[in-house]
């Protein structure tokens, strides 16, 4: 039975694990490994105006997280679920970011190697949010 709590509670704890994990990974590991190959493409530090696309942009890919992790809990555990989607979202990001080199001006390598970085705050994400969802029945 559809539970909006549970959806909420697991879309919110997904949202903020991957949102603040993905901040210290552009700080501390994108920056300094692609910075220098993507240039003026990368955004400064101080530079909000993408701050409200990228929220909206976590907030969808959270509760297309959020939903699969609850759909993927319906067959089995909550461990299996966030490895199984965590997995998923990975290879949708490292995807998007394939993608983007082709249609754009960007570097294939950097952006490639960045997307592969960004990907990895999705899998304790998806176990935050899972084990969230399994207390929450």
């Amino acid at each position: 039975m559809f539970n909006p709590l549970r959806l909420g509670a697991t879309f919110v704890v997904f949202f903020i694990v991957c949102f603040l994990l993905s901040g210290v990974t552009a700080q501390f590991m994108i920056v300094p490994m692609y910075g220098e190959g993507l240039g003026d493409m990368l955004r400064a530090a101080d530079d909000a105006s993408g701050f409200v696309p990228m929220l909206s942009g976590f907030a969808l890919y959270a509760l297309a997280a959020a939903w699969l992790i609850l759909t993927a809990m319906k067959s089995e555990g909550w461990v299996k679920a966030a490895i199984h989607v965590g997995l998923a979202l990975c290879v949708v990001i490292v995807g998007q970011y394939a993608i983007l080199p082709g249609w754009s001006v960007l570097p294939a390598g950097p952006t490639i190697g960045s997307g592969v970085v960004s990907s990895l705050p999705t899998l304790p994400a998806a176990f935050a949010a899972a084990f969230t969802a399994s207390k929450l029945k």
